[in-house]
């Protein structure tokens, strides 16, 4: 099965991550390029580079077997719109997202 047209979607785990970011899939992996944490709170989403905090960089890519997936789903326009600002360095108060 080849894979899918990269899109820009949400990727929860079965560690309760939840992950946001350019994503592929195929039999075997979920390839999310570009992934930022999504950190749900009780009034606003926050997102975060994806343990940039931790490793001091940001990761270009990471590669999930489907087995530790519980799903994947197109992030909805307002989500991206973020996300794709802060890929293209646009100036940006927050990056919290009021739900």
């Amino acid at each position: 099965m080849p894979s899918e047209l990269e899109v820009v979607s949400i990727t929860k785990l079965i560690t309760n991550q939840i992950i946001l970011g350019k994503t592929t899939r195929n039999d075997t992996h979920t390839i999310i390029n570009d992934p930022y944490m999504i950190i749900p709170g009780v009034e606003q989403l926050q997102i975060y580079p994806y343990d940039e905090a931790i490793l001091g960089k940001k990761l270009e890519q990471i590669k999930v077997h489907n087995d530790s997936v519980i799903y994947c789903t197109e992030a909805e326009t307002k989500i991206k719109n973020i996300y794709l600002e802060d890929k293209i360095g646009l100036e940006k108060s927050d990056q919290s997202i009021i739900v």
